[in-house]
């Protein structure tokens, strides 16, 4: 069985366990039917080929049925590696759905462990001294959004944007705060409200997109507010809830609201504390670090990338 996609080869006998992530039944010039897949393993994807589905439809009537369907169903492939336009492809001869799977494992995720960063997120939320400020982010990441937040992703592109990549990036983001308390003298920062921001600031994101199958796509919610207003809204709404005065969440509610530093990056106000100021500055780091660890796999022999947006649109050096 071959499971990298990157190990397959024009012409060999391959098969694979994958994630549908899609599914389109065509027709080909000749007038012929065909289904048209992609499959997804982890950050790889290959295109596959069923050819004449209307024989398929006869000779397997249950596959072919649960195909059209819907997609999200893991399945096991045997075919031939063809190549079209350059690009490898399935030509599948069998499938066999595999109902005990769980689509999950096969979708882009951080490469980091899911626990040991629950774990690590936790040791955070019980290093807040302030008792009313851990009182409120423990009723912020209670039941439900606790597990959402855990398996989000924190983009729809650029950076971290897999199954608990909101979870990575806002723990390097704590971590980065963690060394700046142990740099500064402690009168200068308040480090509940530095590094609960942290915890907080990208928490609209849960909102703001929604991850069906590994594709990620943005709701109308995430449209019509952002993030931004959505997490700000979120933490007033638990502190309402829990009792807490409206005074404890502000200062964490003005983090989320202007992490993005400028109006122009979309930022509701400008930084006014320094915690504020810090989240977005540490914010913009880990997001652009991760983007430069991507470029460099992208880029494996190259000196120079292309314009990189992210980068202020220019060329970013490799070769170090």
């Amino acid at each position: 069985m071959t499971n990298d996609f990157s190990d397959l080869e024009k012409g060999q006998r391959a098969t694979l366990e994958a994630l549908v992530t899609g599914v389109n039944e065509r027709v080909d010039r000749n007038g012929n039917t065909y289904i048209d897949l992609t499959l997804t393993r982890g950050e790889e994807s290959l295109s596959g080929k069923i050819w004449n589905s209307a024989r398929w439809a006869a000779v397997f009537p249950q596959v072919y049925k649960r195909l059209l369907e819907k997609k999200g169903l893991v399945v096991s492939t045997d075919g031939t590696v063809d190549e079209f336009n350059g690009n490898l492809q399935l030509r599948i001869d069998r499938m066999d759905i595999m109902a005990d799977a769980d689509y999950r494992d096969y979708l882009p995720r951080s490469p980091l462990n899911r626990e040991e960063m629950i774990k690590e997120f936790d040791e955070l939320l019980l290093h807040i001294k302030d008792g009313e400020t851990g009182k409120l982010l423990r009723a912020v990441f209670d039941g439900e959004v606790r597990e959402l937040f855990f398996d989000a992703p924190a983009a729809k592109t650029y950076h971290h944007n897999y199954l608990s990549g909101l979870l990575e990036h806002t723990l390097f983001i704590a971590r980065l705060g963690v060394k700046l308390l142990e740099v500064y003298p402690p009168h200068l920062i308040n480090a509940d409200i530095l590094i609960g921001g942290i915890l907080v600031h990208d928490i609209g994101k849960i909102w703001e997109y929604e991850n069906q199958m590994g594709s990620i796509d943005v709701t109308d919610q995430g449209k019509l507010k952002g993030h931004i207003i959505i997490g700000s809204e979120y933490v007033g709404r638990k502190a309402e809830e829990a009792g807490i005065d409206p005074s404890v969440a502000l200062p964490l509610q003005h983090i989320i609201l202007s992490h993005h530093g400028t109006r122009e990056f979309g930022a509701a106000v400008l930084p006014m504390t320094i915690e504020a100021y810090l989240v977005h500055l540490l914010d913009n780091i880990d997001a652009k670090m991760k983007r430069y660890s991507d470029l460099v796999k992208e880029f494996p022999e190259a000196r120079w990338t292309g314009r990189q947006r992210m980068f202020n649109d220019v060329e970013i050096f490799l070769d170090q």
